[in-house]
């Protein structure tokens, strides 16, 4: 498909998602750990919003990210067989940010999410938004 024939607001959803990238590197860079997670995902939902907006659809207002997954790959069939490994970013869109939501956790987040956990959401969360940008580049 043409570019000339998304919804140009896209743009808006993939600079936002990549803004969303640095900010979580540099929260990692910074010890901010949960943030860098948080952050993390919120890229990875931007890049699968920018999919349904680049098809002329409203962005849901919705945060889990294997529902729009789901709606991404329904919007545009150019999704289909692109992997889109979410599980693991979704776990962190609420418990970066909240205490008390680990079971047997009693401390504050940024107390057990580790560099390791933040690497990870990173990664993925790249994965993603690369995985995403090349359909809009090809």
């Amino acid at each position: 498909m043409e570019q000339e024939h998304f919804n140009p607001r896209y743009k808006i959803w993939l600079t936002q998602a990549q803004f969303d990238l640095n900010a979580a590197i540099s929260a990692s860079e910074n010890g901010y750990y949960e943030w860098a997670c948080f952050i993390s995902e919120q890229c990875a939902e931007k890049a699968l919003k920018s999919v349904i907006v680049a098809q002329g659809q409203i962005a849901p207002k919705i945060h889990k990210l294997t529902a729009l997954v789901n709606i991404a790959r329904r919007s545009d069939s150019r999704m289909q067989g692109k992997a889109m490994e979410v599980k693991e970013l979704g776990v962190f869109t609420f418990i970066a940010r909240y205490p008390f939501l680990i079971p047997g956790e009693f401390d504050a987040p940024h107390k057990y999410i580790t560099l390791e956990d933040a690497k990870l959401c990173i990664q993925k969360a790249t994965q993603i938004l690369n995985t995403i940008q090349s359909l809009f580049n090809a």
